[in-house]
């Protein structure tokens, strides 16, 4: 049967605006509607295939989308009416503006043209801002994370790892100073932020270190080779140690959270000091504590529990596994292209259990992984693997 190639990116589309449809239609309506078409297409419309197509236009209209909605959220309130009931979907917003950072990562990484460079920045200052005035600390520290851990699993080619590092800098940068752009000069007006002079402070101090000891990693290029000739393993491994370590510390962070309490005084004698360091560690013990705390109770796992019991977290539990497994083997023997789609549905994965679940992005996400999954009879091998293992024989 003849590939439609238009067809699977205006269902992605689709999928994607489907929120902005909260106003006009009952949401219930319009994700039924919506099925029955991602149905019946089946038996109507060409072969459909998720490529980077859909992907491209997902990525142009999620950009539009947060360019509107920080707008109308954080600069001038009701300018644009129709995306005012975007206002109380944060978790939409958050999780959205984390996929359009993964597509800025991997554009910008392996961008060979000027207006590339410049799309993807754009698009990432907008993607950093949304999540600005939506005030998550944990989307927050994803963005930040996102680009190093790209950098912590490709080809490490000194090219690619300094666009990886520039995209880490420049967020952390933007994230120091965003008290200066709120309270100095008034562009943006949502009281729901707090961002501390102090906390910047520390934060450009810890940012300046680190890039010190970049530097010093990069002054062992020799002078005059082609950077895109470099392998830098050794800045790779300890990028990984890196994150590993923020791991721990978060872990170490989330139990003097439950120590401390919110609101309560806590045990170790350090914290109850003053002082510019001492009030930024606990301010971020807080906010560590609290971001953990919604993760555990809002995340995909947490959500099935809450709502159909121990049955549902093994069903959630079981889906992630799955798809974690499936999208593995697809890594193993795909196209450059393929394993680019496979990224970004790993990511989404992800998301589902670091992070509160936007049900809104389900489907869009369900897409996705299905396109990741689909091609070379990855998913039907697993099956009758699966069948053959426990002796039954699968339905023809």
């Amino acid at each position: 049967m003849k590939t439609n190639n238009f067809f699977m990116p205006a269902l992605a589309l689709i999928a994607l605006l489907l929120p902005l449809t909260s106003s006009l239609l009952d949401p219930r309506f319009a994700w039924v509607l919506f099925l029955v078409v991602v149905l019946v297409s089946r038996f109507f419309v060409g072969h459909q295939k998720i490529t980077m197509q859909c992907v491209d236009v997902v990525f142009y209209a999620s950009v539009l989308l947060l360019t509107f909605y920080f707008v109308d959220t954080g600069v001038s309130r009701g300018m644009f009416p129709l995306f005012d009931g975007l206002s109380d979907k944060i978790t939409f917003t958050d999780m959205l503006a984390l996929w359009v950072m993964l597509e800025v990562t991997l554009r910008y990484m392996y961008s060979d043209t000027v207006t590339m460079d410049l799309l993807s920045i754009t698009a990432g200052v907008i993607a950093e801002l949304t999540l600005v005035i939506n005030g998550r600390w944990s989307a927050q520290f994803v963005m930040l994370v996102l680009a190093l851990g790209v950098a912590s699993i490709v080809v490490p080619v000194a090219e690619q790892i300094k666009r990886a590092l520039q995209l880490f800098f420049g967020s952390a940068f933007i994230l120091c100073n965003i008290s200066l752009l709120i309270y100095y000069t008034g562009w943006l007006h949502v009281n729901t932020m707090s961002y501390s002079i102090e906390k910047s402070i520390v934060g450009e101090l810890g940012l300046s270190m680190l890039a010190l000891y970049i530097l010093r990693e990069w002054d062992k290029i020799p002078k005059g080779t082609p950077i895109n000739r470099v392998r830098m393993f050794g800045l790779q491994s300890k990028i990984r140690r890196g994150i590993k370590i923020a791991i721990c510390a978060i872990a170490v962070m989330v139990v003097l959270g439950c120590d401390m309490g919110i609101g309560s005084s806590t045990k170790v004698a350090f914290l109850t000091q003053e002082g510019v360091l001492t009030n930024t560690i606990v301010s971020l013990l807080y906010q560590v504590y609290e971001a953990v705390q919604a993760a555990l109770n809002y995340n995909l796992i947490g959500i099935s529990f809450a709502t159909f019991g121990f049955s549902g977290a093994i069903v959630a539990m079981g889906f992630v596994g799955g798809s974690i497994y499936l999208l593995y083997r697809a890594m193993q023997h795909q196209s450059s292209e393929k394993k680019r789609l496979i990224a970004i549905a790993l990511f989404e994965v992800i998301q589902l259990l670091v992070l509160p679940v936007a049900w809104e992005l389900l489907v869009l996400y369900m897409l996705f992984l299905y396109g990741a999954v689909s091609e070379n009879g990855i998913l039907c091998d697993t099956i009758k693997i699966f069948f053959k293992k426990q002796k039954i024989t699968p339905p023809q």
